[in-house]
């Protein structure tokens, strides 16, 4: 049953059905009234989204990941996330996020799993602490797998608050947005929502992801330059008239593209 173990207010009147549901409509309204949520636009950090629903035609797809491993409740969850970098606009359009807690196995074939799907350019990987040997693993489990994963060692040098804030301009321009999400990426959306508050359940690991997205699409999408990754139209089907110059290169295909380099 959905309902099992689950305590509501109020059952006899607001069926957990309900309550989801009115929250899968509005969730900002949801966290005013029934959650007791009073902060106003103006009192959010993230306080305007724009969302993306059509693929553009021409995209530099990139990774990056917040490497936290962990299974247990004190863990803090790891992140993985996916851009296609607009080479026109250069805007960033967030097409995979993935926010979770993960064993290092796990983090292992979820990131295989993402590149066999994506063929991201670069993926920016944080390597604090031991994280660097972890990446370095990571890479050779991926050569043996036959997916190379270009995973990008990132240093960070400032604390998470300033690096998540620094994203504000590039998020809440309501004229010329330069990061945009999908209405799908519901975990990611929450930590935008609530940012900077204190969670009991996560730390921001998604927008710590989010920020390292952000810096290796703009550093590494400038120098790719017009090399752009054509969009399949059709599955995997790469059918796309237009041909990616690259395409003979011997590396895996997925539907966003021709690999690594």
């Amino acid at each position: 049953m959905m309902d099992e173990g689950a305590v509501t207010s109020w059952p006899q009147v607001r069926s957990l059905f309900w309550l989801m549901r009115q929250r899968a409509k509005s969730p900002r309204a949801f966290a005013t009234e029934m959650q007791g949520d009073g902060r106003a636009d103006e009192d959010r950090v993230f306080s305007h989204i724009t969302y993306w629903e059509h693929r553009a035609a021409q995209w530099l797809i990139f990774g990056a990941c917040d490497p936290s491993m962990g299974a247990n409740e004190k863990s803090d969850p790891s992140s993985i996330v996916v851009g296609g970098l607009d080479v026109h606009s250069l805007k960033l359009h967030v097409l995979l996020a993935e926010i979770k807690r993960r064993v290092p196995s796990k983090l292992e074939s979820d990131l295989i799993k993402m590149q066999k799907e994506f063929n991201c350019l670069a993926i920016g990987f944080e390597n604090n602490n031991a994280y660097e040997w972890a990446r370095q693993s990571l890479i050779k489990a991926g050569l043996q797998q036959g997916v190379p994963l270009p995973l990008v060692g990132v240093t960070a040098t400032v604390a998470p608050e300033v690096r998540i804030d620094s994203l504000e301009p590039f998020v809440t321009d309501i004229a010329a947005p330069q990061i945009i999400f999908n209405k799908a990426q519901t975990t990611l959306l929450a930590e935008l929502d609530t940012w900077p508050e204190k969670q009991s359940g996560h730390h921001y690991d998604g927008l710590t992801a989010l920020h390292i997205l952000w810096m290796i699409a703009q550093t590494r999408g400038r120098a790719y330059g017009s090399r752009y990754i054509p969009v399949p139209k059709r599955g995997n089907s790469g059918t796309d008239a237009r041909r990616d110059p690259m395409r003979d290169r011997p590396s895996a295909r997925g539907r966003f593209g021709n690999g690594a380099i």
